[in-house]
C-alpha cells in the first residue's frame, strides 16, 4: 500500500520525459529512468522491456515514441496507450504484418488498428484451439443433431466466435458456454430459419438426448419480431421441435444422401383402400 501511495501520475512523468528530451548530454539517461518508473504502473509492465527492445532495433528514439504516444492518447491515459501499442505490435507480428514498414510499427488511429490486429490474432488463436474439436467431435455431433424440415434447421455450433455472436445478438449468456462446448462437456445448437441461415433465432443446450435449456431473444423476457407473445421456443416452434426430438430419440437415422429419415406415417383405412 505504501508503494502505491508513492506512485506519481503518468502524465507528470511524461512531462518530465519531454523536458529532459530537450536537454543535451544526460537527457537520455533521465528518459530511461522515467520509462522505468512508468513501467511499474502499466497493466502488464513486464512487456515494456519487450517494447523498448523492439523500438531500439527499429531505430525509434524514446522521444519519437513519446511524441507518438501523446498524439494517440489524446486526452486519455498514456499508460493505456502504451499497453495498447504493445498489444497491437505483438498481434501484428504474430499474424504476419510487415514489421519493416514504419506505418505498420507506429500506425495512425492506433485504437482502430489495435482492434483489427488483435481481433485477427484472436481468430487465429481460436482456430488453433478449435482444431481438435472441428476434426474430432464436431462431425459426430453434426451427424447426431443437424436437422432440417419445413423451412427451419438445427445445427451444431462450430466454434467460439459464433457462440459469442449468438449470445450478443440474442442478449443471453450462451457465450459463457463456448469452452464447455469445445471440450464436449455440453453441446450448443442453433435453430435458424432456412431463408435466414445467419440470423440467430433460438439457442439450444443439450447433453445426449436431454435438452438442458432452449432460449431465444432475452430468454423470452422481452417480445421481439419473431416472438411477439414471448412464448417458450418449444411452444412457438412445436411441430418442428417435436419432429426433431423424435428423430434424435430414434438415433438420428439418415438416408443414403445423409438427410434425416422421418418416421413413416401409417396409412389410414381410406388411404389403404385407394392405394
Amino acid at each position: 500500500m505504501n508503494e502505491m501511495a508513492n506512485y506519481r501520475p503518468i502524465e507528470a512523468i511524461t512531462e518530465e520525459i519531454l523536458f529532459y528530451k530537450a536537454q543535451a548530454g544526460a537527457a537520455i539517461l533521465e528518459i530511461g529512468k522515467r520509462l522505468n518508473e512508468a513501467k511499474a504502473q502499466l497493466p502488464h509492465g513486464e512487456w515494456l522491456g519487450w517494447l523498448q527492445g523492439k523500438l531500439k532495433a527499429w531505430g525509434i528514439s524514446a522521444g519519437k515514441l513519446l511524441a507518438y504516444l501523446r498524439r494517440e492518447s489524446g486526452e486519455g491515459r498514456l499508460s493505456t496507450t502504451v499497453q495498447m501499442l504493445i498489444d497491437y505490435l505483438k498481434a501484428a507480428e504474430a499474424i504476419g504484418y510487415d514489421m519493416e514498414n514504419p506505418l505498420i510499427r507506429m500506425p495512425k488511429n492506433l485504437h482502430e488498428k489495435h482492434d483489427t490486429a488483435t481481433g485477427a490474432y484472436a481468430a487465429m488463436q481460436n482456430a488453433e484451439k478449435e482444431k481438435p474439436f472441428r476434426e474430432g467431435l464436431l462431425p459426430k455431433l453434426e451427424k447426431q443433431y443437424n436437422y432440417e424440415k419445413d423451412g427451419y434447421f438445427i445445427r451444431v455450433a462450430k466454434g467460439v466466435a459464433e457462440i459469442k455472436r449468438e449470445g450478443a445478438i440474442l442478449k443471453h449468456c450462451v457465450g459463457g458456454y463456448a469452452e464447455r462446448h469445445l471440450n464436449g462437456k455440453t453441446t450448443i445448437l442453433f435453430l435458424r430459419r432456412a431463408d435466414k441461415p445467419d440470423r440467430p433465432l433460438v439457442t439450444i443446450e443439450i447433453m445426449g438426448q436431454r435438452i438442458v435449456q432452449v432460449h431465444g431473444f432475452r430468454n423470452e423476457r422481452e417480445a421481439c419480431e419473431e416472438n411477439p407473445m414471448k412464448l417458450p421456443p418449444e411452444v412457438l416452434y412445436k411441430d418442428f421441435f417435436d419432429g426433431w426430438k423424435d428423430w434424435v430419440k430414434r438415433g438420428s437415422p439418415r438416408d443414403k444422401e445423409g438427410r434425416p429419415k422421418e418416421r413413416k406415417q401409417r396409412k389410414t383405412g381410406a388411404e389403404r383402400a385407394t392405394a
